[in-house]
């Protein structure tokens, strides 16, 4: 596991290979790139249904891909305030993008399901 620590930004500069860990994010996680063409996150190895990303908090993502994993999210902001401002974020081969619930608002600009499906 890689804990994403509260109110800090991480940047993406290019493509990213996790090698089987995944994201879990504290509160106020930023996650930027500098385009979903090129800056592209994976994790061989992760397991079946284990989710990339999973948070219940607040998480900002702009212009990046996640691909080639079995399940990406797990994003459930019951007991807390969750806000999702997303730009640009695409998912491509990914079977089970995941599921995202009990969230206060969730703003969704310019992205895509690649090759990608089971979004709940």
């Amino acid at each position: 596991v890689i804990t994403l620590i509260e109110n800090y930004t991480y940047f993406f500069t290019k493509n990213v290979d996790l090698l089987g860990s995944r994201f879990v994010c504290e509160n106020n996680v930023t996650i930027l790139g500098t385009s979903s063409e090129n800056a592209k996150i994976t994790s061989t190895g992760l397991g079946i249904g284990v989710p990339l990303i999973t948070s219940v908090y607040t998480l900002v993502v702009r212009h990046v891909t996640f691909m080639d994993v079995d399940t990406c999210l797990a994003l459930d902001g019951a007991g807390n305030t969750m806000a999702l401002d997303w730009t640009g974020v695409n998912f491509e081969n990914i079977p089970n993008v995941g599921f995202i619930q009990n969230f206060n608002n969730f703003i969704f600009n310019k992205g895509a399901l690649l090759n990608s499906g089971g979004l709940i």
